[in-house]
Protein backbone atom coordinates (compact mmCIF):
# COMPACT_ATOMS: atom_id res chain seq x y z
CA UNK A 1 0.00 0.00 0.00
CA UNK A 2 2.87 2.30 0.77
CA UNK A 3 4.06 4.60 -2.43
CA UNK A 4 7.64 4.44 -3.06
CA UNK A 5 8.61 8.34 -2.97
CA UNK A 6 11.01 7.85 -5.34
CA UNK A 7 8.13 6.70 -8.04
CA UNK A 8 6.02 9.65 -6.53
CA UNK A 9 8.71 12.53 -6.92
CA UNK A 10 9.12 10.79 -10.41
CA UNK A 11 5.59 11.19 -11.24
CA UNK A 12 5.28 14.31 -10.18
CA UNK A 13 8.35 15.47 -12.17
CA UNK A 14 6.41 14.03 -15.45
CA UNK A 15 3.45 15.94 -14.69
CA UNK A 16 4.83 19.22 -14.15
CA UNK A 17 6.95 18.83 -17.41
CA UNK A 18 3.69 17.68 -19.05
CA UNK A 19 1.95 21.05 -18.20
CA UNK A 20 3.02 23.56 -20.84
CA UNK A 21 1.90 26.88 -22.09
CA UNK A 22 2.89 29.33 -24.60
CA UNK A 23 4.66 32.87 -24.44
CA UNK A 24 5.19 33.97 -27.16
CA UNK A 25 6.44 31.08 -29.93
CA UNK A 26 8.21 29.75 -26.71
CA UNK A 27 6.27 26.44 -24.73
CA UNK A 28 7.41 26.74 -21.21
CA UNK A 29 6.90 24.43 -18.72
CA UNK A 30 5.94 24.41 -15.02
CA UNK A 31 8.80 22.91 -14.06
CA UNK A 32 10.72 24.95 -15.92
CA UNK A 33 8.61 28.39 -13.83
CA UNK A 34 9.70 26.56 -10.49
CA UNK A 35 13.25 25.89 -11.83
CA UNK A 36 13.85 29.50 -12.53
CA UNK A 37 11.72 30.50 -9.15
CA UNK A 38 14.12 27.95 -6.85
CA UNK A 39 16.88 29.67 -8.40
CA UNK A 40 16.19 33.39 -8.49
CA UNK A 41 15.29 32.98 -4.13
CA UNK A 42 18.58 30.63 -3.94
CA UNK A 43 20.72 33.20 -5.40
CA UNK A 44 18.72 36.13 -3.50
CA UNK A 45 19.01 34.44 -0.10
CA UNK A 46 22.27 33.95 -0.26
CA UNK A 47 23.39 37.65 -1.35
CA UNK A 48 21.04 39.42 0.75
CA UNK A 49 23.21 37.04 3.66
CA UNK A 50 26.71 38.05 2.36
CA UNK A 51 25.99 41.63 1.67
CA UNK A 52 24.56 41.87 5.50
CA UNK A 53 27.95 40.27 7.06
CA UNK A 54 29.77 42.46 4.94
CA UNK A 55 28.20 45.50 5.95
CA UNK A 56 27.52 44.80 10.03
CA UNK A 57 30.22 42.02 10.60
CA UNK A 58 33.47 42.28 8.29
CA UNK A 59 33.60 45.58 6.99
CA UNK A 60 32.99 47.38 10.77
CA UNK A 61 36.00 45.09 12.19
CA UNK A 62 38.02 46.54 9.36
CA UNK A 63 37.31 50.18 10.95
CA UNK A 64 35.44 51.41 7.38
CA UNK A 65 32.75 54.04 7.57
CA UNK A 66 29.27 53.71 7.20
CA UNK A 67 29.14 54.79 3.58
CA UNK A 68 32.02 52.61 2.12
CA UNK A 69 30.61 49.83 3.42
CA UNK A 70 27.25 50.47 1.98
CA UNK A 71 29.22 51.04 -1.71
CA UNK A 72 31.30 48.23 -0.66
CA UNK A 73 28.57 45.57 0.16
CA UNK A 74 26.48 47.13 -2.66
CA UNK A 75 28.97 46.07 -5.28
CA UNK A 76 30.24 42.70 -3.69
CA UNK A 77 26.14 41.98 -4.06
CA UNK A 78 25.81 42.88 -7.37
CA UNK A 79 28.94 40.84 -8.49
CA UNK A 80 27.83 37.99 -6.45
CA UNK A 81 24.08 37.64 -7.36
CA UNK A 82 25.14 38.23 -11.59
CA UNK A 83 27.83 35.50 -10.92
CA UNK A 84 24.75 33.31 -8.94
CA UNK A 85 22.81 33.80 -11.70
CA UNK A 86 24.89 33.08 -14.51
CA UNK A 87 25.70 29.28 -12.76
CA UNK A 88 22.50 28.86 -12.27
CA UNK A 89 21.46 29.39 -15.95
CA UNK A 90 24.94 27.13 -16.92
CA UNK A 91 23.15 24.23 -14.81
CA UNK A 92 19.76 24.99 -15.97
CA UNK A 93 20.75 24.27 -19.65
CA UNK A 94 22.47 21.11 -18.63
CA UNK A 95 19.79 19.84 -16.63
CA UNK A 96 17.36 20.86 -19.10
CA UNK A 97 19.21 18.99 -21.62
CA UNK A 98 19.81 15.87 -19.47
CA UNK A 99 15.48 16.09 -19.18
CA UNK A 100 14.58 15.59 -22.74
CA UNK A 101 13.41 12.35 -23.81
Amino acid sequence: MFIDLRQLFDNIIKLFRKIEFKIGDTEVSLNALFQLLFSLVVVFLMTRSLRNFLRNKLLVKLGINQGSREAISNLVGYAIGTIGLLLFYKRQVSIYRLWQF
